[in-house]
């Protein structure tokens, strides 16, 4: 059997902070995989990389053997920052090249002091965004090399005079600098890379759905309002058709209508159905996060802490449903603090520990696990 899920050797950096470090993560079809580990352990984070939240420094995801973050190797990786680090010399010595050339020329020196400041702000940005594989900052990087080439080739028309050698120095450097930025953003390898980007949104539609650890709903709306939220991304209804308000939208809108109501039906909520979602207790807060991640059909769902704040009978009947839905048909990602719950739950569980992958097994090995205990209750003194 071929997991639904895989993270190979994922990690994710902020700044100078790894929060997570070469994980390897295998999750199969109809199981329950639950994640473990002491606050700041990176649980939530991997959450965040696995629904396109964050985008992973490092590593591939798969999801039904479709990768989720494009496939870089370090060769790629590495010319693709030093192309981006050339790009931003250019930049900065084109601001003094043109302010030089063309400052004592103009009376509008403000303006053009502005307008500079604005190119450069936009180079910048496309420095930055080449790292993140952005298909509009590839593109636009092609726009400043034809504006540069432009520009370069008008330096031929100026007479020559005691700044010929600068011209020259200026035309020298954009044809080797340039030159070698293009080689490397027009080779087949980069341009894989450009614009695969999968936004949430995607991530969702392939069929990837979460709850959150803080609770994020839509307080002043209504619960089933909530719940239809969570359904957009599955409905036909175009822009046009909502606007007019078509026979097909209204008939849409009304045949989800009672599609939410049997999502609320299944985690008790029915009968609160137009109440507000702010006039909901914490645990059916929790709940209705549930339903509305349930809405999107997803077949993988991922549930982050959806226990907490939850009295044992609420917890009781929370392990009910979870199971339920598992015998549905989807695969399920938890995270849980309370390890009753997981360990009545869990068909495998992975163990983090400030980022780092430190065992994975069945209940009863992790139970005993040495390292595991070590991890929550501290060293032996």
């Amino acid at each position: 059997m071929k997991p639904i899920l895989k993270a190979v050797h994922l990690s994710k950096n902020f700044g100078g902070l790894q929060a997570l470090k070469a994980i390897d993560l295998e999750v199969y079809p109809q199981k329950i995989v639950g994640i473990i580990g002491p606050n700041g352990a990176g649980k939530t984070t991997l959450f965040n990389c696995l629904t396109g939240l964050y985008e992973p420094s490092g590593g591939q995801l798969y999801f039904q053997d479709q990768p989720i973050v494009p496939e870089l190797s370090q060769h790629i990786y590495k010319s693709i920052r030093i192309a981006s680090f050339v790009f931003g010399l250019i930049s900065f010595f084109w601001i003094g090249f043109v302010l030089f050339y063309t400052y004592p020329q103009t009376v509008f020196k403000l303006e053009l002091c502005l307008f500079v400041t604005f190119i450069f702000a936009l180079r910048i940005l496309v420095i930055k965004y080449l790292n993140h594989y952005e298909a509009w900052a590839w593109s636009l990087y092609f726009m400043f090399l034809f504006i540069d080439t432009y520009f370069t080739i008008r330096l031929f028309l100026v007479p020559i005079h005691v700044h010929a050698l600068l011209i020259y120095i200026w035309i020298l450097s954009f044809i080797i600098c340039h030159g070698y930025v293009l080689t490397i953003l027009i080779s087949f390898e980069t341009r894989k890379c450009f614009g695969f980007k999968m936004g949430v949104d995607r991530i969702s539609k392939m069929g990837i759905s979460r709850t959150f650890q803080n609770i994020r709903l839509f307080q002043n709306l209504s619960v089933i309002d909530n719940v239809k939220i969570g359904a957009h991304i599955c409905m036909n209804s175009g822009f046009f058709s909502t606007m007019l308000r078509l026979d097909s939208h209204v008939q849409e809108e009304k045949n989800w209508e009672q599609t939410t109501l049997s999502y609320l039906r299944d985690v008790g909520l029915e009968n609160q159905a137009f109440h507000l979602a702010s006039s909901l207790s914490y645990g059916s807060q929790r709940l209705l996060e549930i339903a509305r991640a349930l809405a999107s059909k997803p077949k993988l769902l991922l549930l982050d802490e959806p226990a907490a704040g939850m009295n044992p009978k609420e917890s009781s009947n929370l392990i009910s449903l979870i199971r339920k839905i598992r015998d549905s048909g989807l695969t399920i990602i938890l995270i849980e603090h309370d390890m009753k719950v997981m360990m009545k739950l869990a068909d495998y569980i992975y163990v983090l520990d400030h980022g780092v992958l430190i065992a994975e097994g069945s209940t009863d090995a992790i139970r005993e696990n040495p390292k595991v205990i070590e991890a929550y209750l501290g060293p032996k003194i």
